[in-house]
């Protein structure tokens, strides 16, 4: 029988492994955050690109900008609901991921968001489990309340700790 591999403490974690396991919460807020934005449900969202609309099981957390640097893996202005074959299958359906950026956010955020592609933040791990933590705290808000969260989240990606 093989061996289990052991499993790394969080002091022996890498900037992927915070990566990684920040992600699973991060992705879940947006999933949440997009659902009750376009239904106002937590069970059902439409896809930001093709405009259909999936139970929240079908749905992705997809980025606008692909390349999923650390300056933008995070930044919840660039990261929105998509259904699976938008995001993965076939990635060429960027105009009207586009369009919507534009009318949700204006060119100037798009251009920001474009400028910090490829940017390398440095992030500690207390940047890691104090997103963390946020994050589990509006997810859990929403799912309690079925309502959005009324705050600003956009700088939580922006300052590290």
């Amino acid at each position: 029988m093989p061996k289990r591999k052991k499993r790394k403490s969080k002091e022996d974690w890498t900037i992927t492994d915070w990566e990684k396991w920040l992600w699973k919460k991060f992705s879940e807020y947006i999933r949440l955050r997009d659902c009750l934005k376009t239904t106002g449900t937590i069970w059902k969202g439409v896809c930001r690109t093709c405009g259909r609309t999936y139970r929240y099981e079908q749905l992705n957390a997809g980025h606008f900008i692909p390349g999923r640097t650390r300056a933008i893996l995070f930044d919840e202005r660039c990261v929105h609901i998509q259904c699976r074959r938008c995001n993965i299958i076939i990635k060429e359906v960027w105009p009207p991921y586009y369009r919507f950026m534009q009318q949700e956010y204006g060119q100037d955020v798009i251009e920001e968001l474009v400028g910090l592609w490829g940017v390398d933040m440095k992030l500690k791990p207390e940047w890691f489990e104090k997103s963390y933590e946020y994050f589990c705290w509006c997810v859990d808000y929403m799912r309690e309340h079925q309502q959005l969260v009324d705050s600003d989240t956009s700088k939580i990606a922006t300052h590290s700790v």
